[in-house]
């Protein structure tokens, strides 16, 4: 199957667009009450099949990589992107 392989930089932007895009793509744990709730909220690649073999790049298939790389044109990342072939069951892994 068509795959890409995505690598990304937003090291040009400040620390808050930086935090933000990083709950946007990956999630994060709200604590609140002092510590006592603490919720997982999800961030794109939750619901995404994917792998993400260092910091900053991902291996995905076509179609979820399209909302991917609209996220990072809407924080102005500098983008690499690689076409690939890849079996399925290789980013179950």
């Amino acid at each position: 199957m068509k795959g890409k392989i995505i690598s990304y930089s937003i090291a040009h932007k400040t620390p808050k667009i930086r935090s933000k895009f990083n709950r946007e793509l990956n999630g994060y744990l709200d604590v609140s009450h002092g510590g006592k709730y603490k919720y997982k909220r999800k961030g794109l690649l939750d619901s995404i099949i994917h792998k993400k073999p260092a910091k900053n790049t991902l291996v995905i298939m076509n179609e979820p990589a399209k909302i991917i790389i609209k996220l990072l044109k809407e924080f102005d990342a500098k983008i690499n992107i690689i076409n690939i072939n890849i079996d399925l069951s290789e980013l179950k892994k």
